[in-house]
């Protein structure tokens, strides 16, 4: 039997639209990678009765809960006070905090007062663990049944106490409790609901134990396989079967098993084969470039790019002259501008796009979302043509960074 893992968020600034409760995605995401599932969030305002309300009926619901917010100064952190009078029990100092505290006041020559203590509190009854960023030390309590963990609303100080307290806290108790395994599989140029019909005939087949989830991300879609494991850890085998199901169902459709970005995964495969490339970008003016270098090691294998967005700019940086915009978006064009990057640069691998993003622009031949692409080595050549079917101009501009890095990826595996 599985855990049931809550969190709660607490503040009113997270029910205007000011801030988003980005904690729970943080703390979903550590319990994930450990096989445990967050079964449900919820969030709700600085209200001592909510609070309470909130607290009593978690607990006799969840295994395990993780609060953020509430523990600051101000006469809206009420979180401290409500979590005691949950369980009974009055609040003290934590001691560690209070030495930070009034050593920060001594240098800004500042005295500590009450409002200032306020952060360095926690039920009494409660056992108190640091925090190493910020002043508000976190503590954790059983209510009933349930444990519960409390934490800063501030991401900087949450996080590293997750990882420090939380979660060892939460794995010794989920101890061998059924762990979710799962595998995921990220796939261009197939739709959704296409995607979809090649995995009913898996799912129909899957034990009640197992399940498959599909994220979308136009153009790329993720597929998951989730597979509720035996505590004793005697489903691998099953598992394992069911992935290479999925793995055969879905074919040449998923780029990639490990990675869980087209970029990645393609500064990965230059780097295995120690080949560098560089970019011609148009319609995307730089966007397939960045993509790359925002990947940790792409400096070995970047070159870098030209944007080059209007006929003058092909003109003067590769020395591709045309006569009109119009033949700028062409077969001719992409694949010109490519054998040039690759000749000035001496790259391994040279990629090249152009298109039309609107809202002017297009052909009756070529509408507006079209797209030619090329990407060539000092061997082979590939083409192509596609459209890009997003409805403003910057998401069809990120859409066709995802065609150029498909089709930059698949090249590059082909040899």
């Amino acid at each position: 039997m599985s855990l049931r893992i809550e969190t709660l968020a607490i503040g009113d600034e997270l029910l205007t639209g000011k801030i988003a409760d980005t904690n729970s995605q943080y703390v979903a995401g550590q319990l994930f990678a450990n096989g445990l599932v967050l079964s449900a969030t919820s969030v709700i305002p600085d209200n001592p009765d909510v609070i309470l309300s909130y607290f009593n009926s978690l607990s006799e619901r969840a295994d395990v809960v993780v609060v953020f917010g509430g523990l600051g100064p101000t006469t809206d952190d009420l979180t401290v006070d409500c979590a005691a009078r949950a369980i009974k029990s009055d609040t003290a100092i934590y001691f560690p905090a209070k030495e930070r505290l009034e050593k920060m006041y001594a240098d800004r020559r500042r005295t500590v007062n009450a409002d200032a203590l306020r952060q360095v509190r926690y039920p009494r009854n409660a056992e108190p663990f640091a925090n190493g960023v910020g002043l508000a030390p976190g503590f954790t309590m059983s209510l009933g049944k349930c444990r519960f963990y409390f934490l800063p609303g501030v991401p900087a100080e949450m996080r590293p106490m997750v990882e420090d307290s939380v979660l060892p806290g939460i794995l010794g108790i989920a101890g061998k409790t059924a762990r979710l395994l799962s595998h995921s599989w990220h796939c261009m140029g197939i739709a959704e609901s296409v995607l979809q019909g090649l995995m009913h005939p898996v799912e129909a087949k899957l034990p009640a134990h197992a399940r498959i989830g599909y994220r979308t991300s136009p153009p790329e879609n993720e597929v998951v396989l989730y597979y509720q494991n035996l505590p004793d850890g005697n489903g691998m085998a099953e598992f394992e079967k069911l992935c290479g199901e999925v793995r055969s169902a879905i074919g040449t459709y998923a780029y990639s098993e490990r990675y869980d970005t087209l970029e990645g995964a393609v500064v990965s495969t230059l780097r295995a084969l120690n080949q560098r490339i560089a970019l011609v970008e148009s319609c995307t003016g730089g966007l397939v470039t960045h993509r790359l270098t925002r990947i940790p090691g792409s400096s070995n294998v970047v070159w870098g790019g030209y944007a080059v967005y209007r006929v003058e700019a092909k003109a003067e940086m590769l020395g591709v002259t045309l006569q009109s915009e119009a033949e700028a978006v062409s077969k001719a064009c992409s694949l010109r501008l490519a054998q040039q990057a690759l000749k000035s640069s001496g790259c391994d691998v040279a990629a090249a796009i152009t298109g039309y993003m609107g809202p002017d622009g297009g052909t009756d031949k070529d509408p507006i979302g079209t797209i030619y692409m090329a990407v060539v080595n000092r061997s082979r050549v590939a083409e192509r043509r596609a459209i890009v079917d997003r409805p403003e101009r910057e998401r069809k501009q990120w859409a066709a960074s995802a065609v150029l890095l498909d089709e930059i990826l698949r090249f590059i595996q082909a040899g």
